[in-house]
């Protein structure tokens, strides 16, 4: 009887631990679940890298300041990007600009043979 008794004890001692030490082991993985979703949201994540999720929770910090330099230098590459093409569009479009004006006033000159009328009109169909 009394072995039963100690033997009952014991295994509500050890299922006593194993509730605690689980729910400790649950909160100390919540912050890096709720790290891990943020991660999917591309915000940034900062966990605390202590105790028994300290190692995973330095790896998530680490992956996302790693993602945070990713986007940042995609970033600056795309609005360098835009401002290239800005300033080629306007490169292109000033002499283009001459190109029809002069087209247009050659087009109306009345001294201008058929020949010339052609060339002409081929410069404006392929500028517009």
């Amino acid at each position: 009887m009394y072995f039963r008794m100690f033997l009952l004890a014991n295994l509500l001692v050890i299922l006593v631990f194993i509730i605690c030490y689980g729910y400790r082991f649950y909160r100390s993985l919540r912050p890096v679940a709720e790290g891990i979703e943020r991660l999917s949201r591309q915000e940034p994540v900062y966990l605390k890298e202590k105790g028994m999720t300290g190692e995973l929770a330095a790896k998530l910090n680490q992956t996302s300041r790693l993602l945070e330099d990713k986007n940042q230098r995609l970033r600056q590459r795309d609005e360098a990007r835009t401002e290239w093409i800005s300033g080629v569009s306007h490169d292109i479009r000033t002499p283009l600009a001459l190109i029809v004006g002069y087209s247009d006033r050659l087009a109306e000159e009345a001294e201008l043979g058929e020949e010339g009328r052609n060339m002409v009109s081929a410069i404006r169909g392929r500028v517009w």
